[in-house]
Formats: structure tokens, sequence, C-alpha cells
């Protein structure tokens, strides 16, 4: 059974906005089973002056719309577990402190004795609740996918906690959400150690305060199943992306801190593509798609090698595409590079070649993706699901991964999409926990449509979109009649050739990773438009740098194909608020017996 919960950051006494926050989501796809506050939950002058909460407990406001949850001690329900406080050494280690104070300012040693014994008997927990950041939670992240904390909040240096650090080793939770950085920061998924029973990944989440006003988010929306209830192998899996367990290599990662610093990604992804004269000339082709599972990372070359001893160097793993090796500011070549293979498989070849020496220098070889920067998402994003900018009355069904949405605008009152809960760019570079998931909403909704004598179409269209902060991935899906469907194929071949592009044909058959890994082999690193029609075939148009694509392409060939050609721009499909709740509601009611989150 899924469980439905919501997450929050520090509220500091912000209750009112907290609770129109959470009732406007718990109203458009609710109820929601829980609300968890992570971080500091009274206003800053303490729970004494904090008048608004006052009013809360004292019966004066409406009671809640969620059953909320604040840390305020120690202790563990079920599967959530939760310390309070915030680390002080003096106060940790202070003798005969009992933790039992009052204002649970500062956890102390017996405060979490007293956990770690609670937890013993307890399993895998799935949500831990902090205060602190652990130390070394940032280990292993490059420097472009840090968090950006605010002045105001100090330095995550100054207020993590080895105590948390050196718990979470024991903890191993699914997930870990912390709140009083006034921050929004989701860290790649680590790997927790195997004890004996399988060793499965935390997610670290952080939280900003309610309300504040950089528009980080603070509510965070998950469909969870208790790791009680589910099969081993799925609570086993390992995202792609994930990292070693940070606390287990915190020694390590200090003394690799001076190399951690550099940033890496800037040397990787910006080559200099300016005319040289008098200098070096700069290495690449420009006609190899750029495909960075392929590609790894090579620095410390020495200045005097030539690309015909990389390619030496790296004969053995297997055949290379293309190696690119940018200049600096002074026309010399630049001691690092990308190389590219003809295979994944030889890029992974090559990554255990790392430490190998090249005319007497150390090599050092990663994949060319392993610190590479994860903008922040823009506040104002239509699509990430804690946006003020989300229009949460359209939501559908939230899973753990991704989330359904009426469209705004829809052609149809079956148009719907699917979406990543993260800020991802496209569904090939989903995690393949998310690719799965994306997977069963296809599959429910085939099943939906064959009940109500549709057949289901979908396109993506890719835009990197840079300068509006990043492309969110979104799939729109739209229910046909059978007829229809038949001719789809067809017209989005015609109407592209009117655009002045053709597709590539994608047969049926490829599932899951296998079909994902068969269009990156197509598309690469580059922006996209994919067709799924109605037999499981796909229609794929890798876009080049140079072709300006039409926006609104997919919604033209829908619009045409239902003949309706004028809802193909969306804004002229727009409805009011009421109207657009009453389409949301109709479909979900129908869609519920389908929907692989209520099974």
């Amino acid at each position: 059974m899924v469980v439905k919960l919501l997450l929050s950051g520090d509220v500091a006494g912000n209750l009112p906005a907290l609770s129109k926050r959470a009732g406007a989501v718990n109203k458009s796809n609710g109820p929601f089973d829980v609300l968890f506050c992570a971080g500091g939950f009274f206003a800053p002058t303490g729970p004494e002056e904090d008048e608004a909460t006052k009013d809360y407990i004292a019966g004066a406001e409406a009671g809640f719309p969620v059953p909320l949850y604040f840390i305020g001690a120690f202790g563990s329900r079920l599967t959530v577990a939760f310390l309070d406080g915030t680390y002080n050494k003096a106060a940790f280690d202070a003798p005969g402190n009992s933790g039992n104070t009052t204002t649970c300012r500062h956890y102390t040693k017996a405060d979490v004795d007293v956990l770690r014994a609670k937890l013993g008997d307890a399993g895998d927990v799935d949500i831990f609740l902090t205060n602190d950041w652990p130390e070394g939670v940032q280990g292993g992240i490059a420097p472009g996918q840090q968090p950006k904390i605010p002045s105001s909040h100090g330095s995550t240096m100054g207020v993590s906690s080895p105590v948390l650090a050196e718990l979470l080793l024991e903890v191993r939770p699914r997930y870990h959400v912390t709140g009083s950085h006034g921050v929004f920061w989701a860290r790649m998924p680590y790997q927790n150690r195997d004890i004996g029973a399988g060793a499965h990944v935390t997610r670290f989440i952080s939280l900003a305060e309610v309300g504040n006003e950089r528009k980080q988010k603070s509510l965070h929306a998950l469909g969870l199943v208790p790791a009680k209830d589910m099969d081993l192998a799925k609570l086993h899996e390992t995202p792609e992306g994930s990292t070693p367990c940070p606390y287990v290599t915190l020694a390590q990662q200090r003394t690799r801190k001076a190399d951690e610093t550099l940033d890496v990604q800037d040397w990787r992804y910006q080559q200099n593509k300016r005319q040289k004269t008098g200098g070096a000339e700069a290495w690449g082709q420009q006609d190899v798609i750029p495909d960075r599972r392929k590609t790894v990372f090579i620095r410390n070359l020495p200045f005097k090698a030539t690309q015909q001893d990389v390619a030496s160097f790296f004969a053995a793993c297997g055949a290379i595409t293309d190696i690119r090796r940018g200049l600096d500011s002074q026309d010399r070549l630049q001691g690092h590079a990308l190389v590219q293979f003809e295979s994944v498989e030889a890029a992974q070849r090559a990554i255990q070649m790392d430490g190998q020496e090249m005319m007497g220098r150390a090599q050092f070889i990663q994949p060319s993706d392993a610190n590479q920067k994860d903008r922040e998402p823009p506040p104002d994003c239509w699509f990430c699901l804690g946006s003020p900018a989300a229009d949460q009355k359209l939501i559908i069904s939230i899973g753990e991964e991704m989330y359904m949405a009426m469209d705004k605008g829809a052609i149809s009152n079956t148009h719907v999409l699917l979406l990543p809960i993260d800020h991802v760019a496209s569904t090939l570079e989903l995690r393949p926990a998310q690719y799965a998931e994306l997977d069963r909403f296809l599959s429910a909704l085939r099943e939906y449509f064959k009940s109500q004598g549709l057949v289901l179409v979908a396109f993506e269209r890719f835009l990197r979109l840079t300068k509006s902060g990043g492309n969110h991935a979104h799939v729109n899906i739209i229910g046909v009649p059978a007829r229809m469907g038949a001719t789809a194929q067809q017209r989005f071949e015609s109407m592209a050739s009117q655009h002045g592009f053709s597709f590539k044909p994608v047969a049926a058959g490829l599932e899951g990773e296998g079909c994902r890994n068969g269009l990156k082999d197509m598309v690469g690193d580059g922006e996209f438009f994919s067709v799924l029609l109605p037999d499981g075939s796909r229609l794929l148009h890798p876009i080049p740098r140079s072709e300006k694509h039409p926006i609104s392409f997919g919604r033209e060939v829908l619009a045409h194909l239902l003949g309706e050609p004028t809802r193909a721009d969306w804004k002229k499909c727009g409805l009011d608020s009421n109207k657009e709740l009453e389409q949301t509601n109709h479909f979900r009611e129908n869609f519920q017996r389908f929907d692989p989150m209520q099974q």
C-alpha cells in the first residue's frame, strides 16, 4: 500500500502559510496521510511568543488540513525516526546530561543512545527527520552541484554534525529530510553499507523554511511504499548516478578536498571553439554526436601528448569515436580531454585504467558526467511539484518518482502529462527507478484508454531551454479513437515533411532500459522529438543545433488528428479554474481503478 505524505522545511511559526499551502495540495490530490515538518517548528522567538501556533493549539484556528507531526524529541514510530535539536560539542559531551530538557535546543549523547536502542528492532527506516545536516553529506558532490546556502544561514561547514554522520551509518534511512539551512537541496542518492541483509540507497533532502522570500521549495510530496511492504529486489535497486556513502569515505574525502574544489565540469563541456592563429589547434570532430555514457574524462595529460598518444593509451579498451581537447587562454593545449568510445562497455574499461601512466605521468580517468553541474531548478518552473507556479489542482496522481497531471489547455479531456517530480531535463536522463515508474503509468493509461475504446498516442519534445533555467521533462499523452490512431504515424510524418524534417522509425519490442538505451544511441546528449504510437513503435527526430524546431509541432499534429486544428494553440484551449478542476476530477475518478499508485 502506498503511503501518501508531505514533507515540510522550517515552519518557524508560520503555520498559516503552511496550512494554506498544504491545504491546496491536499485538496488537489489528497487526501494525504500525514505531514512531517523537519527543521525549526516554532517562531525564532520561542514557543512562548509564537502566537500563530498558540491559536492552532487553542482551537482558535480551523483544524489543520493534514495530520501534522513535528520533531520535538527523539523517537521512532513505525518506519519514521527523528532527532530533535542541533549538535553542540559541549552539550553533547556534558556528563550527566540526560537530554530531557524542555527546550530541546541541543541533543546529547544520552538522546542519541536511546534513539539507537529504539531503532535496533525497527527494521528499515523509511524517513529520518533532523535539524542538522550530517558532516560530510556534501562529499563526493561536484562544486556545481553543491547547495547555495543563503548568507543569513551561514555555511554548512559550521553547523554540520559528526555525530549525525556516524548515526546515519546505522539508521540507513531511505529518505533523510532536514530543514534549518534555508535551501532546497536534493542530493544524489548514496549507497548504504550492506550489513548482512542487502543494501538500499538514501536520498537526502533539505527543505527551505515555509513562506521564504527566495521561493525555495519548502513542501515536498511523496507517494511511498513502506520498506516492509516492498519486494527486496526493488528496495535494493541502485539508481543511476548514485554515489558511495559519504560518511564511510569521509576521511578519504577530506584528503582529496583540494582536488574536489576544482570545477572540472567547466573543463569538460565548455571547449573553446574559436579559431586560433599562431598556436596549437584544438582536438575534436564537429560531426560526432556527443554521448556522455560512452565518454570518459582524462586529466593530467602531458602537454606533449598527441592524439595518437591518447588513442594508443586507450587502444585495449575499444574503438574511439572522438578525442576532444581544448585550448587555454594562451592557445596551449589543456591538460585534460574528453575521449568518446563507440560503446558504453569500452568507456567502462577505460575508467578501470585510472592511475596508469602516460609518458611518466599518472592519468586520472572518470566518467564524463561524474561531476556534472546540476542547475538549480528555476523557482517559477510550471512543472516542479513544489514550485509556487505549479497548478496543483491539475494533478491526477503522484508516485514516488513521477506524477500525472491534466494538460493546462488540454486538446481533449483525455490529454494528460507525465512528469518527474525532480527537475530532470528529458526522459532519457531519468534514473532507472523514474523510468520504470514512467513505464508503469504508460501501461496503466493504455489499459484505461482501452476500456474507453481509445488508443494511446504520446510525444516528447526535448529542448534544453538554458536561458529559462532548463527544460523539465514532460510527456504529452492523449487517448484517441482507434481509427484515428491508425493514421497517427502517417500524420506525424507528413506534417514533419511540411516543416522540413523527417523521423527515424524505431520498431516496437524493446522495453524499459533496453528501449531507452537504443534511443540514447540515436540522439546522444542532443535535443530530440519523439512519438510513441499505439502499437508501441516510435518515431524519433534528433534535432540538430542548426534546426529551429517548431515549438507547437506535437500539439499541431494531435489537433489535426482529432479534426480540431484550432486547438493546436494551448492558450486557446484554456478553461476557467472551476472547469479545470471539474475536468481533472472527472479523469481522476475514471482512472482510479487503473492508477498504479492506488494498487
